[in-house]
This record gives structure tokens, sequence and C-alpha cells, in this order.
């Protein structure tokens, strides 16, 4: 079980947990709470059941709230989670290359997903989550954020599980470092291992489990199409070099374009 500090379960979490693992007799099964809010003066849980239960993936390699998510979690908000030891040692557990903070729920949760796991969320465990409040000291930032090291973690995560993908999310400025930069981000050796261990599936497989997330918010389009040039019968393409990254030129056309 991993939890926060700044948290406080509600009784009977732990059984919860158990239940939920045991459900399908699976050890690749982890689970999440629902993460209710805390009253940091009086370490008291605040509100009812309502709270987050999962986000999902952007794609800049950030992760949002999803509400009414069901059963399943597509994206663990990290923090708060339990899996069978057997599972954590079978997936390599945490990516030694990352630092600090920040990236790790988005490697493990594709980790599990994609190399044959599963994340849902536990009916019946709540855990209180301190939130911070500008209005109130007690939840002040007592530490810097390494924001270089955050990057890197999600560069990281992006280029171990996004395949083709990584492209994508390489192009918002956030990854500047290392796509203008020159920046390193560090030996990705230990991924191929859990993947060739556990015969992981691609990037894809991850998209359409979760289609319904992705195309009911627009990150996936409904329809893709290009547009030809009637006398050449080519399409135009971005074609990206360093001078110039949104340079449009006429390429042949990728797939039917009748």
């Amino acid at each position: 079980v991993f939890f926060d500090c700044h948290v406080s379960p509600r009784v009977g979490w732990e059984q919860a947990f158990l239940k939920q693992m045991q459900r399908k007799g699976d050890h690749r099964t982890i689970v999440v709470p629902t993460i209710t809010s805390l009253n940091p003066d009086t370490w008291k849980e605040l509100g009812g059941n309502a709270g987050g239960k999962t986000c999902f993936i952007l794609w800049n390699n950030d992760f949002t709230w999803l509400y009414n998510p069901g059963r399943d979690a597509p994206l663990m908000s990290g923090g708060l989670l339990a899996l069978s030891r057997r599972w954590w040692e079978e997936t390599g557990g945490y990516d030694t290359n990352m630092v600090a903070w920040g990236g790790e729920n988005i490697d493990q949760s594709l980790r599990s997903w994609l190399c044959g796991g599963r994340i849902e969320v536990a009916d019946g465990a709540y855990v209180a989550h301190m939130w911070r409040d500008p209005k109130n000291p007690k939840t002040t930032l007592r530490y810097p954020i390494p924001t270089r090291d955050v990057m890197r973690n999600k560069a990281r995560a992006a280029t171990a599980w996004f395949g083709e993908f990584v492209e994508k999310v390489m192009t918002f400025p956030e990854y500047e470092m290392f796509t203008k930069n020159g920046e390193s981000i560090g030996d990705m050796r230990g991924f191929q291992t859990v993947k060739d261990r556990l015969g992981c599936a691609p990037f894809t497989s991850y998209l359409d489990r979760f289609s319904y997330i992705y195309l009911d918010g627009g990150l996936i389009p409904d329809h893709v199409f290009q547009l030809r040039e009637q006398k050449t019968g080519l399409c135009m393409q971005v074609k990206r070099n360093d001078r110039q990254p949104h340079n449009v030129v006429l390429a042949a056309c990728a797939g039917p374009h009748e």
C-alpha cells in the first residue's frame, strides 16, 4: 500500500482494498480509493462520500480528473494505491531514474494497463487528502518543486509507453529542453526489460480501451482527412525542422484519399 503522508483513511479502507483486489482472483489488479478532503486543522474528513476517484492522460502527458468513471481507472492520481507484492515485482516497481516528484503515476498506470494488469476503484474505500489552500498557511508548499525533474520524469514515461504518439507529446513547449536544448532523459533500458518480460501491448491498446473518454473529450477526432491538390494529387503535410517548425509542403498522401 502506498499512501501520501498528508491523508487520513476512513475506517475499513483496508478491507475494501482487499475485497476489490480479490474480486477477480488476479494478482495483477491495482486498486485506488475515492479521495475526499481533509481539514488540516482538525485532521477530520470534510463532507460526505463525494470525491475524486481517477484521472485520464492528456496529450501533453499531464492529467485531469475523470468524473463518473465507473470501476476502471485509466490513470491513478498518484500517492494512494494498493497492489500485490507479486505484481509490483513483476512490473519492475518504480522507475529508479525518476527524480523527486511527478510522472510516476503515469508510468505505473501504463505499466499495468499495457502489461496485463488493470486498475480499479475500490468500492467503500475512502481516504481524506489535505489539499493546498492559499488561505490556510498550514497547507503551504514547504519545498520547491523541481520543474526540470518533473518534466524529465514525464518525458521518460511518455518515451517508454506512448510509442509513436510520443512525437505528439514532444510538440508541447514544456518539453523544449529535450527537443531543442538536447537535454537527456536518461537511461531507458529498464523499460524494455519489463516489456520483453511481460509482453506489453502498444499504447494504441490503451487508447482503444478508453476510447470513449478520448472521443467524448475531443482528444481523438471522429474523422481524419487530408487536403489534396487536384493537379498533382499530392497532400498537404507539415514537414518540421529546427528553422521551420511549421513548414507546409506537398507530399504523397498517406492512406486512402479518394
